[in-house]
């Protein structure tokens, strides 16, 4: 009965619509959150994984990394966005340094910073500068083809069938366009729809004041859709086109008032917030801080509509993830989406060198053993100063 409440209060209270988009609520599914429904236990790699591959990313005074913020696989490329440097470092997919867009400046085909960016299906490379406002796309060698810049400053970019850029607001209800939170653009950056319409949600100014930024947002390419998620709000949506958005999931969790975050990254109030969704084919990969503050990573399965909560067997991050059973290697969870059926993390070899001294997070018993003495043998060879390695897995799709 709760179920069915909460799906007609849906069709009423959330619109997608823009200037011309078709509205669909079919097929909305429900996922509860709570600590009830997630015992947490120790997850291993190989329940949600086939296999695992690793690009090392050449280290050379020219393509030196400072953090990974983003990872885009296009063709035979890796394309790495360091928004520390402001650079778009270019990787062939095994590691090879090609070379990087690198244009930070104020002037004419400059940026200041460079907060998302994708690749067209042409191999034009669109950036969003959430500093100056700028929309810029390049060619993949980095020569400006054009830009333009708005009275609103959009900080997450996708692609719609590799053909539209869909540009989305900085902020969670304070939206661009009129109230709504996506444009849909043709490749001069000139709006060709609109959609997820936030007027009616009669927020005061001061309430909008406190808004979170989008860094737990969500806006990728998935099947042949585009999803969008939005911190704060409690459903996923599908773009299927141009002008159709589709209320997809609807995220069922305890007191889901907007928390407002503090300078400190402190929550205030006793709400639950949804920081990251990560999504493939078949999974959700969900962290949710509770009312304590305390994180919560939760792999949610489409397919089975159940989910587990995962517990790191020490209170820092980088022991947090899925215990990596394939080959022993660094604990996994995703930052990222490289494909429908694909996620990435990343780490330091040097750091996994340290910890192997110390005999922490290693697997003893890999499923390939093999695979595991090539893996230790690379690790014990790594410097201090190189490059990070980015470790991508292929999930389960089986049904």
């Amino acid at each position: 009965m709760k179920k069915s409440v909460i799906f007609l209060l849906l069709i009423n209270l959330f619109s997608c619509a823009g200037d011309n988009a078709g509205v669909q609520t079919n097929n909305l599914e429900i996922i509860t959150l709570s600590e009830e429904t997630y015992r947490e236990q120790p997850l291993l790699l190989s329940d949600y994984a086939t296999d695992i591959k690793y690009i090392r990313l050449e280290t050379n005074d020219e393509s030196l990394i400072k953090k990974i913020h983003k990872v885009v696989l296009f063709d035979k490329y890796c394309l790495v966005l360091d928004r520390d440097q402001e650079q778009i470092f270019i990787f062939d997919t095994l590691g090879n340094y090609s070379h990087k867009i690198n244009r930070k400046g104020q002037g004419p085909g400059e940026y200041i910073c460079i907060n998302d960016f994708v690749v067209l299906d042409d191999s034009t490379i669109c950036i969003t500068d959430v500093c100056s406002g700028k929309f810029m796309r390049y060619s993949f060698s980095g020569t400006l083809l054009n830009e333009t810049r708005a009275n609103h400053r959009p900080n997450r970019i996708a692609a719609l069938n590799g053909k539209y850029p869909v540009l989305m607001s900085i902020y969670g209800k304070r939206v661009l366009n009129d109230h709504y939170v996506l444009s849909v653009c043709d490749k001069s950056f000139k709006p060709v729809s609109k959609l997820i319409n936030r007027k009616y949600d009669n927020l005061t100014a001061e309430d909008e004041k406190q808004l979170p930024l989008h860094d737990g947002t969500f806006l990728e390419s998935n099947l042949d859709t585009l999803t969008v998620w939005e911190t704060t709000y409690d459903t996923i949506y599908r773009i299927i086109d141009s002008a159709t958005c589709i209320p997809r999931y609807y995220l069922d969790y305890t007191n889901k008032t907007p928390s407002y975050i503090t300078n400190d990254n402190d929550i205030i109030g006793k709400y639950k917030f949804i920081f990251y969704i990560f999504e493939t084919a078949r999974y959700f990969f969900i962290n949710l801080r509770d009312e304590n503050g305390a994180a919560n990573w939760i792999i949610y399965d489409k397919y089975t509509h159940q989910g587990k909560r995962n517990k790191g067997i020490e209170h820092n991050y980088q022991y947090l993830g899925l215990i990596n059973d394939l080959d022993g290697g660094w604990r996994f969870w995703p930052q990222g989406v490289v494909s429908e059926n694909s996620v990435y993390d990343y780490f330091y070899e040097y750091d996994m060198q340290e910890d192997l001294k110390r005999n922490k997070i290693i697997y003893k018993n890999a499923l390939y053993p093999e695979r595991q003495k090539a893996l230790y043998e690379k690790v014990k060879k790594s410097g201090i100063m190189d490059n990070p390695v980015i470790a991508i897995i292929e999930c389960k799709n089986e049904k």
